[in-house]
């Protein structure tokens, strides 16, 4: 009689093998998700890929932009043709050579001044959480103090104490946006501090530094994200507005705050100089906002289940 066919141990599957891979698993999920999510949300979708391109330019733009940012042509205020797209200004320069150059000034703005409130800002907030008491009503009133006056005012009166120039820009609006990291960074801690997961974290023995960066700073860090996202739009339009009163970047270097400054004389007989600049400025702002919205809206489960 035949016997049905066994297989030798060696052969037979065993739990490890039927196992799936969790984290191929987990990176599929998330794929999928954001897949899913960029074609519910074209709007947060197209800013992403706009934000993408104004990295590029800021990145390749020594190669894209056709003059450099001071090269000057008899042809002054000559209105936009095929040899100047964006035409010329006061002094001959490439008005289309300045604004992609001046990407790089902009970005490089926001990667400053945003790392600053970030570590900062939230660090303070995170701690003012955490540790609470006499150190959290002195950081969050020092926190207050600086609300109380309006941001530009604020980055106008740092930057004319320190000086005009872009590094000092840059620390203005570093400072203030520090206040509002720390906002951002207090109320997710308190929150997360009252997790049953956090006594229990205490109960086993846990250290107050593996409280704040093991379970503690993994919970607070999507706000965190999202607003540095917000934050740096921020920091462009407040870099824009300082070099547009002289107190961010200096000639030659392009700016496009210092382009719309310049343009102020002779709007009326050659508006280009501040159309394009201007149009930068708020494609770039526009664009990050609606970036910073839609990571909101990604990592908020109650509004992702109804995309």
């Amino acid at each position: 009689m035949n016997r049905p066919a066994t297989s030798s141990p060696a052969e037979s599957p065993t739990l490890a093998d039927a196992k799936p891979d969790l984290g191929a698993v987990r990176q599929k999920s998330t794929w999928s998700n954001l897949k899913y999510f960029a074609r519910r949300d074209l709007i947060s979708t197209s800013a992403a890929i706009l934000v993408a391109l104004l990295v590029l330019v800021a990145i390749f733009g020594k190669w894209i932009a056709p003059y450099s940012a001071g090269a000057q042509d008899a042809m002054r205020l000559l209105s936009p043709e095929r040899a100047y797209p964006f035409g010329t200004d006061n002094y001959g320069r490439d008005v289309y050579s300045r604004v992609i150059l001046g990407t790089r000034v902009s970005l490089v703005v926001g990667l400053i001044c945003v790392p600053i409130g970030l570590f900062v800002g939230g660090g303070l907030g995170l701690l003012a959480g955490f540790i609470g008491g006499k150190f959290d009503m002195v950081v969050m009133r020092l926190m207050d103090i600086l609300f109380g006056f309006p941001s530009l005012i604020l980055a106008i009166l740092i930057a004319a104490v320190l000086g005009a120039s872009l590094t000092n820009a840059m620390i203005a609006i570093g400072i203030v946006i520090i206040p509002i990291f720390a906002r951002t960074a207090r109320g997710p801690v308190l929150s997360v501090m009252q997790r049953e997961y956090i006594e229990s974290a205490r109960v086993v023995g846990a250290s107050r530094p593996s409280l704040l960066f093991r379970h503690i700073l993994p919970n607070v860090a999507t706000p965190l994200i999202i607003q540095a996202t917000l934050s740096f739009s921020a920091a462009m339009l407040d870099e824009a507005a300082l070099s547009f009163l002289g107190l961010g970047a200096q000639p030659p270097t392009p700016s496009w705050g210092a382009m719309l400054g310049d343009a102020r004389a002779y709007f009326e007989i050659a508006p280009w100089m501040a159309i394009f600049p201007g149009v930068a400025i708020a494609l770039a702002v526009l664009s990050l906002n609606l970036l910073g919205d839609g990571l909101r809206d990604y990592f908020d489960p109650r509004t992702r289940s109804r995309l």
